[in-house]
């Protein structure tokens, strides 16, 4: 293992729980783990500034976390409506509604007086939980058996919370060794001296790594465009159904010899039947109306917020033109193939 930390350092909920000093308020809100767990690094982060002395590992690593974060969580909204993507700004709302009800719970449920707890506290405890912590099964510590607790949890963990990401990590998915009784991140490929170790976030969407982690990869082949095709006709809509075809379909980035969705084409055909429309012709003009809406690169250059977060919007919005464009380049390739073909391929 290259990180092998015990139980007794992780930071959860369950810590929270057995916190005398923050037990009244996460025993009233232990439904929501996630939640407390948050709340708990805000109060330990409000001692540590009180100059009250907290135990090594949480010192450690609360002077190692940023003071700020770049997830979508800490954004503007009118930044984020830059993105061009209405879902992204909705799910960042949600978010923020989420934050605005915990913080009402937290209060509700005895928030010491002394320490402050406004919506900014929130969101950095979310933005530092959704960018550093993990999901793991750990074993319920023998004090708090009996009280329901799954054994599934996030938690902080020293240390490996400050490993960057890339799809060719040399770790494996970091789990809880219960014969060692501690987390582990396992290597899984020789690593150079004084290289840096690395671990895979997950087949993420370009929109899920900035929204959760503050960055855009470069050449995401996880992009997906997802788009309906619910046709106007009920009878073609029944139809579709005793096919057993969706109306919700995507199109992934991926590689360049990837082809369409097999039952794509068939539920267009359905959808377009009678009409006198090239299928592809409709697809095209649906992929095409999901590219984001024009920004002006001098407008942009302008805003006050350019400066910090204007890279990040430029990546974005780039990736997905470059996902729109891949995708129109398929579905050109896919029109240029003889009829036959087409209709070969479609009932494949």
């Amino acid at each position: 293992p290259i990180v092998s930390v015990p139980p007794d350092v992780l930071v959860t909920c369950r810590r929270a729980l057995l916190d005398p000093e923050f037990s009244g308020v996460a025993e009233k809100l232990i439904d929501d783990g996630e939640g407390v767990l948050q709340l708990y690094l805000i109060f330990c982060r409000a001692r540590q500034r009180q100059g009250i002395q907290l135990p090594l590992d949480l010192t450690f690593l609360l002077d190692t976390a940023p003071e700020s974060y770049t997830c979508l969580i800490t954004w503007p909204a009118h930044v984020i409506a830059a993105l061009g993507q209405p879902h992204v700004a909705q799910v960042v709302a949600d978010k923020h509604a989420e934050l605005h009800a915990l913080e009402a719970r937290a209060k509700a449920a005895g928030w010491p007086g002394d320490l402050p707890l406004a919506h900014e506290d929130l969101v950095w405890a979310k933005a530092f939980t959704d960018s550093r912590a993990f999901s793991v099964e750990v074993p319920v510590q023998a004090e708090l058996h009996g009280r329901g607790l799954p054994e599934r949890v996030l938690c902080v963990v020293p240390v490996a919370d400050m490993m960057n990401h890339t799809m060719e990590a040399q770790c494996t998915i970091p789990a809880f060794n219960r014969e060692r009784n501690c987390f582990e991140l396992v290597t899984q490929a020789a690593i150079p001296k004084g290289a840096e170790v690395y671990l895979n976030y997950g087949t993420l969407q370009t929109w899920e790594f900035l929204c959760y982690y503050g960055f855009c990869p470069e050449n995401n082949i996880c992009d997906t465009l997802t788009f309906d095709i619910t046709p106007e006709d009920p009878s073609k809509l029944v139809e579709l159904a005793a096919s057993g075809l969706p109306t919700e379909h995507s199109l992934r980035r991926g590689g360049p010899g990837d082809g369409l969705p097999p039952r794509l084409l068939p539920a267009l055909q359905i959808c377009v039947e009678g009409q006198g429309i090239d299928s592809i012709s409709v697809l095209s003009s649906v992929v095409q109306s999901l590219l984001p809406e024009g920004l002006d690169p001098c407008v942009m250059a302008q805003t006050w917020w350019h400066q910090d977060l204007g890279r990040l919007v430029r990546q974005f919005r780039d990736s997905q033109c470059t996902l729109v464009a891949r995708s129109l380049d398929r579905l050109s390739k896919h029109a240029s193939e003889p009829e036959a073909k087409r209709r070969k391929t479609s009932a494949s």
